[in-house]
């Protein structure tokens, strides 16, 4: 994490195919390097059970950039995310928590990430952050974008 706030910079090529034989399986998806996430939007009160930085967290970036992408629908993003966690064998009931999160805010969050592409925000960096860690609120101010 090269932020002192919760948020991640995807440092290497990340992607995402859906397994095998799922019956009607979203495209695979390519996240580009640079590409700024909070992994699975949970919040702090609940890490307790839905750690960010779990084994769910590459697929959980997949699903962050199909949320802020917007190129396929919010309900092929939602299943991405479920037959992700499925293959890397994430518990039925962490899957379930996670799909009930999305039933109750994941439209909030996919209307927010438009808004805020249409105001302009980016987060996609071309210059990224070393260590020290340093202030996300700080270092998107500076022209990495």
């Amino acid at each position: 994490m090269p932020f002192t706030e919760p948020i991640w910079v995807v440092t290497h090529a990340t992607s995402w195919e859906p397994p095998r034989g799922s019956r009607n399986a979203p495209s695979p998806v390519d996240v580009p390097i640079g590409f700024v996430t909070n992994l699975a939007s949970v919040p702090k009160s609940f890490w307790k059970w839905l750690p960010p930085d779990e084994k769910f967290a590459h697929i959980a970036v997949v699903h962050d950039y199909l949320y802020w992408d917007q190129q396929s629908s919010r309900g092929e993003a939602d299943k991405m995310l479920m037959l992700g966690m499925k293959k890397l064998e994430v518990s039925f009931w962490k899957r379930a928590m996670m799909f009930l999160a999305l039933k109750f805010v994941g439209d909030v969050i996919w209307k927010r990430n438009q808004e805020d592409r249409e105001d302009g925000l980016l987060r996609e960096l071309k210059i990224l952050p070393q260590r020290p860690p340093v202030s996300w609120v700080v270092w998107k101010q500076g022209d990495v974008f």
